[in-house]
């Protein structure tokens, strides 16, 4: 009965050599749409996931918000109550920015001027195209040293190199600092642009641009063997306590790229049903 069956099947097929052929290409049409969907929906996913990483999918951002910056909460040893509360951070990043023009004989631009701690480097895992991050004790001792973006290290020091060579910083008055490091070329994050920025020990950005303690947001790296995004979530937990729902923002590239990755895939799944019915 099965072999008549068939037999009778390839024989309507010979019949109708045409239909049989329109039927065969509709198939791998639509097998072929369903696969290129998939293989365009895990792409865009890829893409996403890879732009978000760049800031680091282990590193999670806070932000005071502006009216609790004046309260004297948000301070240097605020990352220590942090760390004591919340299991599974590594180390807490406070950093303040601000704009400056920056300026090497007759060249000179404008860059963003970040303060932070001898830490910083490692934690975003920077790479130098010379030298390297500056010191705890350069820190400690407010030293006037400088590492530079690769923008700026071109436009500053055309013919190069720039390691061991000064730059004036414009802020009020214009102060001298030793070049002690050149990053990389980097692609921005979503609130730095690596290339077009410098960066100066912690204390010595308190005592030259800011005169109170004021953090303008920390930069948390969570420890290996901890989910990011649990982490996270205990954090805000703790912060909710601690200044209210409405006293800071919080950034986690982990938590986005995760989200990002569910609207992806479920889009890819959407529109692949959609083909399949096709």
């Amino acid at each position: 009965m099965i072999i008549e069956n068939i037999k009778l099947a390839f024989g309507a097929m010979r019949g109708s050599k045409m239909r049989t052929l329109l039927s065969l290409l509709g198939i791998i049409i639509g097998v072929g749409s369903v696969v290129a969907i998939l293989t365009i929906g895990d792409s865009a996913s890829k893409s996403i996931t890879d732009s978000i990483s760049v800031g680091g999918l282990d590193m999670v951002t806070i932000y005071p918000a502006v009216g609790q910056r004046s309260t004297g909460t948000f301070t240097e040893e605020f990352g220590d109550t942090l760390m004591r509360d919340v299991e599974g951070i590594e180390m807490v990043l406070p950093q303040n920015s601000s704009n400056a023009t920056v300026r090497n004989n007759k060249q000179s631009m404008n860059a963003t001027v970040t303060g932070v701690l001898s830490g910083y480097g490692d934690a975003l895992n920077l790479e130098y195209a010379e030298g390297g991050f500056f010191s705890s004790l350069d820190n400690i001792n407010r030293r006037q040293v400088v590492v530079l973006g690769s923008s700026i290290a071109a436009e500053l020091f055309p013919e190069g190199p720039a390691l061991g060579g000064y730059v004036s910083v414009f802020r009020n008055q214009a102060k001298s600092y030793l070049v002690v490091g050149v990053l990389e070329s980097k692609d921005a994050t979503f609130n730095i642009s690596y290339d077009n920025s410098i960066f100066i020990p912690y204390n010595t950005f308190e005592q030259r641009f800011r005169k109170n303690t004021s953090v303008g947001s920390y930069v948390l790296k969570i420890a290996e063997g901890y989910d990011t995004i649990e982490v996270s979530d205990k954090v805000t937990e703790d912060l909710d306590s601690l200044v209210g729902t409405d006293g800071y923002s919080l950034f986690s590239p982990a938590s986005l790229a995760e989200m990002a990755t569910e609207i992806t895939s479920t889009f890819s799944a959407f529109l692949a049903a959609i083909a399949a019915i096709s």
